[in-house]
């Protein structure tokens, strides 16, 4: 995803809508006029899953026990057990009413999640 703006950092944070309430990202979420997502780096797709209606996430393994996760996608360009190269298409994210797409993006190494912004072009 290029050109987008962050509306959840990672970690702990205020709710936005309940004061008094923490909840815990265990990504990032960002929004984008730009619907497609690439990958960040070369690596495997070890899974693509519904998550809900119109909310597809893909997994991929980026060697050893480096994995990102990418959810919010309506459509998906990949298959599991396919090699993806860095920067390649995924899928497109579901576009919201005013056309722009939600992308909530995680990185883990092992089970132990990490900030994922560094992970990204243009943090």
């Amino acid at each position: 995803v290029s050109d987008y703006t962050v509306t959840k950092i990672f970690g702990l944070q205020p709710h936005a809508d309940i004061p008094g309430i923490n909840i815990d990202n265990k990504g990032l979420d960002l929004a984008t006029n730009n619907l497609q997502v690439n990958a960040i780096y070369k690596g495997v797709v070890t899974g693509i899953s519904e998550v809900s209606a119109n909310n597809i996430a893909v997994i991929i393994n980026h060697g050893g026990d480096y994995y990102s996760a990418y959810s919010g996608l309506n459509k998906v360009q990949v298959s599991k057990g396919v090699n993806v190269s860095t920067g390649q298409s995924l899928g497109l994210l579901h576009p919201t009413v005013n056309g722009t797409g939600n992308l909530h993006f995680e990185f883990y190494k092992g089970r132990q999640r990490m900030n994922p912004k560094h992970w990204l072009k243009n943090n």
